[in-house]
C-alpha cells in the first residue's frame, strides 16, 4: 500500500502518544548506545555527498556559481548531518544532528552553525527552522535521515504494537521535508535519500526497478504536491532523489 508523506493519519490519541513516547525512548537509547553520535556514513564536507552523483554535482554547483556571480549569499542546510558547505561556497551552513560536542565545533569552519536536536521532536526542529528563517533562504539542502535511525525502524519489534506506526512515521518525516522545502529558495535543490534501509526490500526481491519502486512513486507524488521537480538515481543503497523547487 502506498503511504502518503506529510499526511495526517486518522488514529486515536492514545496510539499517537504511545508512538511519541517510543520516539523519545529510541532517542534516549541512541544517546546510550552511541554517546558521540558518530557514524561511518558521516560526512564533514558536503562535497562528499556527491561522490556517486557527478551529474547532480555539476547541476548544483552550476546553480551555486550563478548565485555567486549575482553576489547572492549562499546558505546550506544538512539535515541529520554535520557536513560543512564551505567547499561548495556556502557562507553559512546550518547543521542539524542529535548532538555535536564542543571539540568538534571548535575545529570547524567559521560559517558552520550547529543545531542539536531530535528529528522526531517538533520543538527541536522548529529551532532549526527559526534560525534559517532569520537568514537568507537556503539554496541547497541535504536531507539524508539514515544513520542512527535503526532504533526507529519499522522492523523494530516494539513498533508491532502500533498498527499505524509506519503511516505516522512517514507522515512525520514528510512534514519535516515539507518544512525545509518551504524555506528553500525557489530554484534551490534538495538531495534526498530514503530514511530506512528496510524500505524497498519487497520491491527489490520482486525485481522492481528502483525508479518504479513504491517509495519512488511516493516521492514523485509528494514532490508534485509541494511544487518540486524530481530526478531519480538508481544505485546501490538507492534510490536517491534530487528535488528542485519550482521558480513559480
Amino acid at each position: 500500500m502506498l503511504i502518503e508523506l506529510n499526511t495526517t493519519v486518522s488514529t486515536n490519541f492514545k496510539e499517537l502518544r504511545q508512538v511519541q513516547a517510543f520516539y523519545k525512548n529510541a532517542t534516549e537509547l541512541n544517546f546510550l548506545e552511541n554517546p558521540s553520535d558518530r557514524y561511518r556514513v558521516d560526512r564533514f564536507d558536503a562535497m562528499g555527498y556527491f561522490d556517486i552523483f557527478p551529474k547532480w554535482k555539476n547541476k548544483v554547483i552550476s546553480y551555486i556559481e550563478d548565485l555567486k556571480k549575482m553576489k547572492e549569499k549562499f546558505v546550506y542546510i544538512d539535515v541529520c548531518g554535520r557536513a560543512s558547505g564551505q567547499r561548495l561556497g556556502a557562507d553559512t551552513s546550518y547543521l542539524f544532528s542529535l548532538r555535536t560536542d564542543k571539540l568538534k565545533r571548535m575545529a570547524r569552519p567559521k560559517g558552520d552553525v550547529f543545531v542539536d536536536g531530535d528529528l522526531f521532536n517538533r520543538k527541536d526542529f522548529s529551532v532549526l527552522l527559526g534560525l534559517v528563517r532569520e537568514d537568507v533562504a537556503p539554496a541547497f539542502i541535504t536531507f539524508r535521515p539514515m544513520a542512527g535511525l535503526q532504533n526507529y525502524s519499522f522492523i523494530n519489534k516494539e513498533t508491532k504494537n502500533f498498527p499505524n506506526y509506519e503511516k505516522i512515521t512517514y507522515g512525520l518525516l514528510g512534514k519535516r521535508l515539507a518544512d525545509v522545502i518551504e524555506v528553500l529558495r525557489p530554484g534551490g535543490f534538495i538531495l534526498l535519500e530514503r530514511p530506512f534501509q528496510c524500505i524497498g526490500l519487497e520491491d527489490f526481491f520482486k525485481g522492481v526497478p528502483q525508479d518504479k519502486s513504491e517509495f519512488t512513486l511516493l516521492v514523485k507524488s509528494f514532490a508534485k504536491k509541494i511544487k518540486c521537480s524530481v530526478d531519480v538515481l538508481s544505485s546501490i543503497g538507492g534510490p536517491y532523489f534530487l528535488l528542485r523547487k519550482w521558480l513559480r
